[in-house]
């Protein structure tokens, strides 16, 4: 990953959002897929769709980062499993090459990993923050009990 903008460096990898999409639809369309590499694409999708996972979609940008990373983990994943000719068939047929789907997977990730800092300490504050108010009300409840009715 060069030294850019994080901007730019997200630049690129949307451009080729498009071709990705295109890919993980004509694998999942090809019959040449074993099970297990359908199962991986319906994985990688459910993962973006569904509310839960990593980082939530509704932390701007990061959550959406989070989620191209795995979409673009498993298409790597599954094309790595293909036969190279089908493989390589799929990424040209979208106008894609190894290398550009490489650099996007190592950009997204180090997008991720230097935001992640910020998020990480983010999430356990929350998460520290919704544990103490648990134990506050767990608290309450106990005293609530030992009064004299």
């Amino acid at each position: 990953m060069q030294n850019r903008p994080w901007q730019q460096e997200v630049a690129v990898i949307t451009k080729h959002l498009p071709a990705y999409s295109r890919l993980m639809w004509n694998l999942y369309r090809d019959a040449g897929l074993t099970r297990r590499q359908k199962v991986w694409l319906t994985t990688g999708l459910a993962y973006t769709v569904l509310p839960v996972d990593l980082i939530p979609g509704v932390i701007p940008g990061l959550g959406q980062l989070d989620d191209l990373t795995v979409v673009l983990a498993v298409l790597r994943r599954v094309l790595k499993a293909s036969s190279p000719d089908i493989a390589q068939s799929h990424l040209e047929g979208v106008g894609l090459t190894w290398a550009d789907l490489d650099r996007d997977l190592a950009t997204a990730k180090g997008l991720l990993r230097r935001a992640g800092r910020g998020a990480v300490n983010l999430a356990l504050r929350g998460v520290f923050g919704v544990a103490k108010g648990a134990l506050g009300t767990v608290r309450w409840l106990r005293r609530d009990r030992k009064s004299p009715g």
